[in-house]
């Protein structure tokens, strides 16, 4: 500003005195226009620029932020998948445990089923090589195994029904 003052003061006289002369420049409107342009300036950097500067600051904090949650949901997302992946073959593993002791078990089963059934057989077999008479072999059978036993029974064979 004080630069100005003292281009005015040489105005009269001097080179830049012509000089201004010869564009037609009036140095009282030149120097409100230049006090105009800075009043618009400071007022435009206080209301203006400011504001938008600090929204954008705002704005890039928000990304920041969004991102570093981002990162954190990936990071916990890929600990779940890795818990969950751990607990099903835990799961499956146990399925397979209790699938195999269920397999030992029928096959218990089965064996033991497979010596009743031998046992009933014999015992069938016992009584039929008995030669005695049908009323003799049901008291001998029923002392040596229980009434369910087959072919030992105190019923008669069922008779078939023909017609002539």
């Amino acid at each position: 500003m004080y630069a100005m003052a003292m281009l005015i003061t040489e105005a009269g006289g001097g080179r830049i005195g012509e000089i201004a002369r010869t564009f037609g420049v009036d140095w009282t409107h030149l120097v409100a226009q230049m006090i105009s342009f800075c009043i618009v300036c400071i007022l435009l950097q206080r209301f203006a620029y400011k504001p938008v500067l600090k929204m954008l600051e705002e704005r890039r904090w928000q990304i920041a932020q969004g991102q570093a949650n981002a990162e954190q949901i990936k990071i916990e997302l890929s600990r779940t998948e890795t818990r969950s992946k751990e607990m099903l073959d835990q799961a499956n593993a146990q399925g397979n445990k209790l699938i195999e002791e269920a397999r030992a078990a029928a096959a218990r089963v089965q064996e033991q089923e497979t010596q009743k059934a031998i046992a009933a057989a014999e015992q069938v077999m016992r009584c039929r090589r008995q030669k005695r008479p049908r009323h003799r072999n049901v008291h001998a059978c029923s002392r040596n195994s229980s009434r369910s036993s087959a072919g030992c029974s105190s019923r008669p064979p069922p008779r078939s029904r023909e017609r002539f």
